[in-house]
């Protein structure tokens, strides 16, 4: 077996023993938090890898990471011995990535070594917002056309994932105590529950649940949209909703705390209320109000 065979089996059997899939890494989580408040400790980050998606990354970070060690350090025999050139290497990359491409890379190796990315000598880049190169304040001409409508106002009604929005069945809706209505999601981490529909959309959702011809699943599940009849772009679709709900729970009065949150960066001047944002975050199905400010509210300024 060559070398770069034996340091392809050498991470995967590292990351792997980070393998989380088929966890809540939500639930893992609340239960750290839980852990933090009731013991009076910093609160630990949870650690491993809850998705497929993030094991392929972490893996592809591994790869380029061996790939270095066999050009650079060829005195390396084993991936495991390769953790002191972790800095070098993402020296060797800063000028060619992006700062949230870095740090992605980092977590991956990191994680394959069991370290965190403190121990690392090197000054990760400050990752920007307004730095994002992105389709998510203009649509493609691809997603502009008619098959796509009913989809995005479904996105901007109710603020789903696309994985979420492709799991919904027909029978995922129900009227609340106050006359709202809200869909049930089942998302990426295992991440699921109920979350409102905006009052504004509310009879076009319906219109969808009734009119909509679903398509039936191996199953026997009858889904609302398949994946051929998703936009590429819906974040756009998902801040359009974390907006209008914060404006409506503004409205509402009933989530308020007066305890205010204060921007900062690009986004400094603006302000929200804690206990608002916490809802939102909820709804959001996230659990960190800076999450839901810097990636969703983003629209207010």
């Amino acid at each position: 077996m060559g070398k770069k065979a034996n340091f392809k089996r050498e991470y995967t059997q590292m990351l792997q023993a980070h393998d989380c899939r088929g966890q809540s890494k939500h639930a893992a989580k609340m239960e750290n938090l839980k852990a933090a408040k009731e013991n009076n400790t910093p609160y630990q980050p949870v650690r491993g890898i809850y998705s497929t998606a993030t094991l392929d990354t972490y893996k592809k970070a591994c790869s380029q990471f061996s790939n270095f060690l066999r050009e650079t350090h060829p005195e390396v025999k084993r991936f495991r011995d390769g953790q002191q050139y972790i800095a070098e290497w993402l020296t060797s990359m800063e000028n060619s990535h992006s700062a949230w491409t870095l740090t992605t890379y980092a977590e991956g190796v990191c994680c394959a070594y069991s370290i965190q990315k403190s121990d690392i000598d090197f000054k990760f880049p400050q990752r920007k917002r307004e730095n994002i190169i992105r389709s998510r304040d203009k649509l493609s001409q691809r997603d502009s056309a008619p098959k796509y409508a009913d989809a995005k106002l479904f996105c901007t009604a109710t603020g789903a994932r696309r994985g979420g929005i492709t799991k919904v069945r027909k029978e995922d809706i129900r009227q609340r105590d106050d006359g709202t209505y809200e869909v049930f999601f089942r998302e990426k981490n295992n991440m699921c529950g109920w979350r409102q529909v905006l009052p504004e959309y509310q009879e076009e959702v319906l219109r969808i649940f009734r009119e909509s011809p679903g398509y039936k699943m191996p199953n026997g599940e009858i889904r609302l949209f398949p994946k051929s009849a998703l936009p590429q772009e819906l974040h756009s679709c998902r801040a359009e909703y974390c907006c209008r709900l914060y404006e409506y729970y503004e409205n509402q009065n009933t989530f308020s705390t007066g305890e205010i949150y204060y921007c900062r960066g690009n986004m400094k001047g603006l302000s929200f209320d804690k206990g608002i944002l916490a809802e939102c975050s909820k709804q959001m199905f996230h659990s960190r109000l800076d999450v839901i400010v810097s990636n969703y509210l983003y629209m207010f300024k």
